[in-house]
């Protein structure tokens, strides 16, 4: 597959515990290494198997890439090469559905359908059933009871397994107003719930706001409390069955214990390290890393389990090797220049963002302690061949 080509408006992102995989706006998932290096780039747009037309949380599993192939109403399971293995959806259910998220715990595949239903299969294809108790509240009918403890959802977006096979469900609506004139009406949502591996309601986190809005500076801010939401919508768990929540207006994440106590949050609205533009995925890798895309920011940003930002990339690496003065960051002291390959983008603050070409003792400092910038002059001749981005 080809491997070029920014990330552009990311969407959800994975991994496999340490590789990060990435669903972007262009129909595609690109591969990385933990610190932004592209790997493989699966998928482009189309109906074909292995094609993806809009693609907002997968989940990666045992070697397989499972894809909520959104607009094209199926769910796809990939290797991690990007061939297609199996391809499933909800007969039972009806033409409407059309998956938004999955994860996959073992055998079992938890998926969000058209935002009102959470449905589970295996890993084989087979459905199994409707998990959720129904859809609550409308917005041409009746109000349907959304209450805690019913186990119904309105807009659901992401689910979540934990280790001992609970599911937790994002949900980003809270009130609507018909007209402006009418008291808003709880239609549900605005909240994160958690149902036991039987679909019993265990708590839900989140208060509910004043209204409903789609978008920033319209109607009155809702839910800006610890422990509150503006539409919650990626949601991941950790080693420790913490769970991570995307704030998505609230350009923030917070965290919680398993019990859904308030533990830490971070972030808040800009472009700067730490800060988010439109955030929506997350996921967590063996060491709890925590990845987010911040889908108007068009990056990346890598944190610390407590919310410590780490790094953060916004382009892959170019196809051809590049000249690069190269400084030392703990001395300040210039290297050289090289023929390297440019892995990366940040600030001179000691992140991987160049790989020389040439020079291992050289090579080893600029592991340790890289950065570097692209310059006008020349050396002589480029490296035989360029050495790979950092791990």
């Amino acid at each position: 597959m080809d491997s070029s080509g920014p990330t552009y408006s990311p969407l959800g992102v994975t991994t496999d515990g340490t590789n990060v995989f990435v669903s972007d706006s262009d129909n595609v998932i690109r591969e990385f290494s933990p610190v932004g290096a592209l790997l493989n780039t699966l998928g482009g747009g189309g109906s074909a198997p292995g094609e993806l037309a809009m693609v907002f949380n997968p989940d990666v599993e045992e070697g397989f890439i499972y894809v909520p192939d959104t607009e094209n109403r199926r769910l796809q399971k990939l290797d991690l090469a990007g061939t297609p293995i199996l391809t499933f959806g909800d007969a039972e259910l009806g033409p409407l559905f059309s998956p938004e998220s999955v994860d996959v715990s073992g055998s079992r595949a938890m998926v969000v359908g058209s935002g009102t239903r959470v449905l589970e299969y295996n890993t084989a294809g087979v459905f199994i059933g409707r998990f959720d108790a129904g859809e609550c509240g409308s917005f041409f009918g009746p109000a349907v009871d959304c209450t805690p403890g019913t186990g119904r959802v309105n807009e659901a977006y992401d689910v979540a397994i934990d280790s001992n096979g609970n599911i937790y469900v994002s949900e980003i609506a809270t009130h609507f107003n018909w007209m402006p004139s009418q008291s808003p009406r709880q239609i549900g949502g605005n909240r994160v719930q958690k149902f036991d591996a039987e679909g019993k309601v265990l708590h839900e986190i989140g208060a509910a706001g004043v209204n409903i809005h789609f978008g920033r500076n319209q109607g009155s801010p809702v839910g800006t409390g610890d422990g509150e939401f503006n539409s919650p919508m990626g949601i991941a768990v950790d080693n420790g069955d913490n769970l991570y929540v995307v704030d998505h207006f609230n350009d923030r994440v917070q965290k919680f214990d398993s019990a859904g106590t308030f533990v830490t949050r971070w972030g808040t609205s800009g472009t700067g390290d730490g800060e988010f533009d439109g955030p929506v995925g997350i996921a967590v890798d063996n060491s709890d890393h925590v990845y987010v895309s911040d889908h108007s920011g068009s990056r990346i940003q890598k944190f610390s389990s407590s919310g410590g930002f780490i790094t953060s990339w916004t382009a892959t690496p170019l196809a051809s090797t590049e000249v690069l003065s190269v400084t030392d960051a703990n001395t300040g002291n210039d290297i050289g220049n090289y023929w390297g390959r440019h892995c990366g983008e940040g600030d001179d603050a000691g992140q991987p963002l160049f790989h020389p070409g040439v020079d291992s003792n050289a090579l080893d400092l600029v592991d340790e302690h890289p950065f570097g910038r692209p310059i006008s002059a020349l050396p002589a001749e480029p490296p035989l061949q360029a050495m790979p981005c950092p791990e």
